[in-house]
């Protein structure tokens, strides 16, 4: 029985070292986690992007079905303003193929259309007859 206990004792101990060491592997040695760990670089980018600049043409060729409003909401001015630019009086009144001159950014823009030709007033002068008298001689 002695053999027996000292076998147990022996085995108990290397059991309880064993376990002392692995514990003391896992124990905290006072380090953060963030210590054990790289620091992660972070990057920063700008982008610049470049300005576009938005080409309206000089003038466009009107196309069959094209009505002048829609002309005009295509190239961002009212269609008084694309009327009175081109000097048209009837904004029904255009045709395919004829071409139009298209406001540029900062061009002065008439408001109203110029005002249709008036026919004048003629007024006409009639002669009134007057009365003669003879003198007596």
């Amino acid at each position: 029985m002695a053999a027996m206990r000292y076998y147990e004792r022996t085995v108990g101990l290397f059991a309880a070292i064993t376990c002392a060491a692995v514990f003391a592997g896992c124990a905290d040695t006072g380090r953060l986690a963030n210590d054990t760990l790289p620091p992660i670089l972070t990057t920063t980018s700008t982008t610049t992007v470049p300005e576009t600049t938005t080409t309206i043409p000089k003038t466009y060729v009107i196309q069959s079905g094209d009505s002048l409003s829609e002309i005009a909401k295509l190239f961002g001015v009212s269609a008084a303003a694309l009327a009175a630019f081109n000097n048209i009086s009837d904004p029904d009144k255009i045709e395919a193929g004829q071409v139009i001159s298209l406001p540029q950014p900062g061009a002065t823009v008439p408001t109203t259309t110029p005002p249709a030709p008036t026919t004048p007033k003629v007024t006409i002068a009639t002669a009134v007859p007057t009365a003669t008298t003879t003198a007596a001689p």
